[in-house]
């Protein structure tokens, strides 16, 4: 493919984590339309600690980085917004999480965006009231599927916090 194979037109997934590495072999060519830092400011897109990049492969990886093909993403064909909320460490805030959300669904037309993913949250117990919860919501209201993490506290009463509990999260 080339720089131009990847567009709004395609489905489009934002990844909201530690960002991604747009030169990875599977997530290359022009896969990552865009990049939004909320930790450092930076306009190319990279990840200094590797999950989101992960992540992104997961759901987009076109297999190219194995010479068989094998282990592609869900949907090889999407393309991918970067939005970095996790710094290096894998920490982040929950306000800048909930500008994130808040950041996709304004640009959601601009970059043809349909899925936001969320592979991360707070430990403990939330009534999805929270900020980032709502942001979340109000994702879900513009028209967005929100996949966001449970967690790994579970399967116990009260093991989902923000913001897996927003009840507009798939």
């Amino acid at each position: 493919g080339s720089a131009s194979a990847y567009s709004r037109g395609d489905l489009v997934a934002a990844v909201i984590d530690t960002g991604i590495d747009a030169a990875h072999a599977d997530l290359d060519e022009g896969k990552v339309i865009a990049f939004k830092d909320f930790v450092n400011g930076r306009t190319d897109a990279y990840d200094d600690e590797g999950h989101g990049t992960h992540v992104a492969a997961t759901i987009a990886g076109d297999g190219e980085g194995r010479a068989d093909g094998l282990h592609r993403g869900v949907a090889p064909a999407a393309g991918l917004i970067g939005v970095k909320v996790l710094d290096a460490n894998g920490s982040g805030t929950m306000a800048n999480v909930a500008a994130a959300i808040d950041w996709v669904v304004q640009v959601k037309d601009q970059y043809g965006i349909d899925v936001v993913n969320l592979s991360l949250g707070e430990s403990g117990c939330s009534s999805g009231t929270d900020a980032a919860s709502l942001a979340v919501n109000r994702a879900e209201a513009a028209g967005l599927v929100v996949a966001v993490a449970a967690g790994n506290e579970g399967p116990g009463t009260c093991t989902i916090g923000s913001p897996g509990a927003a009840t507009g999260a798939l």
